[in-house]
């Protein structure tokens, strides 16, 4: 995964196993820390050797806290999303 922040505040980018989310209050699969523009030119590259395992859909959303219940809206226009994703299914 690979994110772009145009913006100079550290943002977070929440990952949900569910469709349908309630920031703050539906639980996220994974959070991760997105670097400000200031730092390595607002890139942030998350490799995850072993993949994420998840239901039949995922869902995403941006604050601008690392906190569980945060639910502070970044700018939409700031970041650049780009996951590589593969569907499987379990033997």
């Amino acid at each position: 995964m690979n994110v772009h922040n145009s913006n100079a505040a550290r943002a977070t980018l929440k990952i949900y196993n569910a469709k349908d989310v309630t920031v703050g209050t539906t639980e996220p699969h994974i959070v991760i820390a997105l670097n400000g523009s200031a730092d390595n030119e607002g890139h942030t590259n998350v490799i995850i050797a072993t993949g994420l395992k998840m239901g039949t859909s995922f869902s995403m959303a941006a604050t601008e806290n690392e906190a569980f219940a945060d639910t502070t809206n970044t700018d939409a226009t700031d970041l650049e999303v780009d996951i590589v994703f593969a569907r499987t299914t379990d033997a």
